[in-house]
Order: structure tokens, then C-alpha cells, then sequence
């Protein structure tokens, strides 16, 4: 039997990294709305990304708009480093929405991540996910740290593990 190609030199398979990811939810779970209740706070969930992911924007699912106050949307690492970030905007509709990575497209490797989201009022409600006991995230909607104008901080001390069955309900897509 010969078996060749394979290796280093290879490159990544055929369809990597992914493109789009969701963390899967397992159980009963409803949807929430309560994000960003604290102006100029960071509202986060630690997820598990099993995968690489290429991604442009995050999507969020808006229980209320707000079109006065500038918000934004990003992703750090396990260290609390910001990898990256929407640029702070209104949110004039409900429903699914995008936010735009500024510098995309970003990839990520497989590991521990947070994603976070701020704004300069408590208006905008983010949907979150509550009693899903099942996760692939080891934080659960926590409120830490401080942003102005509704721009993501450079980086934050992240909090001690505390899994929870609520988290940010999202998707990453390029």
C-alpha cells in the first residue's frame, strides 16, 4: 500500500479554516433579552472554539434597538486581549443582526475565547441564551471591566471560570 500527499507541505484541508460557527446549544433553552445593561461595562461569554474560523462579522440576535447610542461587538482571547472589533455604531433595527470586524477578515484558532459587547447606554438589548446547560462556554454572561464611547478596550483581567447555563447567543461569519 503507498499513501501519499499529506504533511506539512499539504497546507490545511479543503474547506478550512470554516467560515461560519455557531455554538451549538443542547437542552431547553429560551432567549432572553438583557445585554449591555451596564453603560461602559463589557458584558462577556467565554466560549470554546473547537475549530479554526475565518470570520468578517459576528451576528447578534437585537431584542431592542437603539438608535442614539453607539455600541460594539468583539472577540478576546483567553488572556482578555482584544483579536478584534466592530466599529462602535447605533443599532437601529431588532431582529439578527451584523457587526462588521473592522480589519477582517480575522482568524481564529481552536481555543478559548471571549465575546464581548459594550455600549455608551443601557437602551440596546442583546439577546442571551438562558438554561442551556449543555454550552461549549466557561463563562456566562458576565459583566466586567469598562469601555468609553462605546469602543472595545484593548484588554481586561479576565474573571475566574464560573460556567453558567446563559451566555450571548451568536454567529460568526465572514
Amino acid at each position: 500500500m503507498k499513501i501519499s500527499g499529506g504533511g506539512a507541505a499539504a497546507g490545511a484541508p479543503p474547506g478550512w479554516p470554516v467560515t461560519g460557527y455557531y455554538p451549538p446549544f443542547i437542552g431547553n433553552a429560551s432567549l432572553t433579552a438583557a445585554m449591555v445593561a451596564t453603560p461602559n461595562t463589557l458584558n462577556l461569554t467565554g466560549f470554546v472554539l473547537p475549530v479554526q474560523v475565518q470570520l468578517n462579522k459576528v451576528w447578534l440576535n437585537i431584542a431592542t434597538a437603539d438608535a442614539g447610542h453607539l455600541y460594539s461587538v468583539g472577540i478576546y482571547n483567553s488572556l482578555g486581549v482584544l483579536v478584534c472589533a466592530s466599529t462602535p455604531a447605533a443599532i437601529a433595527a431588532t431582529g439578527i443582526q451584523s457587526f462588521t470586524m473592522a480589519g477582517g477578515p480575522i482568524n481564529l484558532a481552536p481555543g478559548r475565547y471571549y465575546i464581548a459587547c459594550t455600549g455608551t447606554a443601557s437602551t440596546a438589548a442583546i439577546t442571551y441564551r438562558t438554561g442551556a446547560p449543555m454550552n461549549l462556554q466557561f463563562n456566562g454572561s458576565a459583566a466586567i471591566g469598562t469601555s468609553a464611547a462605546g469602543v472595545m478596550p484593548a484588554s481586561f483581567t479576565p474573571p475566574a471560570d464560573s460556567p453558567s447555563p446563559n451566555m450571548i447567543f451568536f454567529a460568526l461569519t465572514t
